[in-house]
């Protein structure tokens, strides 16, 4: 039983609040802003001669492109999943149970991982078993 059970949600927020506003990550936020308004990219003969993209230009060429739109598409479930998933984990083991000590969620971040590479494993044997065919 950890010492966070018994706080209130007061106390548990001043701590997550203080974690996220601790130096450390103050520093690398400055460092961030300083690179991106700091650096700027020299002018050469070819960047100039390219042509410039658009947005409304790369969206049509996504949507033309079938194989890159079903890539697209699985990416981004795939992040959802898994940012979820391991959102969800650090909200369970900080604020539902309670403990925070970090040996709990590199179990469960084993677990994911251990969970992944079986189902990659497993996905040339469910692959051949499922039809292709819309």
């Amino acid at each position: 039983n950890s010492a966070l059970r018994n706080e209130s949600y007061e106390v548990k927020t001043a701590h997550v609040q203080a974690y996220c506003n601790g130096s450390k990550a103050g520093s690398i936020e400055s460092l961030k802003l300083l690179v991106v308004l700091g650096v700027q990219e020299h002018k050469s003969t070819v960047t100039s001669a390219q042509s410039h993209t658009s947005l409304s230009g790369m969206v049509r060429v996504i949507l033309k492109n079938d194989q890159l739109l079903a890539i697209i598409i699985c990416m981004l479930l795939f992040n959802i999943g898994y940012y979820t998933t391991t959102g969800f984990g650090v909200q369970f083991f900080y604020f539902d149970y309670g403990v925070y000590g970090g040996m709990e969620f590199t179990i469960f971040a084993l677990a994911i991982g251990v969970a992944q590479i079986v189902t990659l494993a497993l996905y040339p044997k469910i692959s051949r078993n499922l039809n292709r065919r819309c």
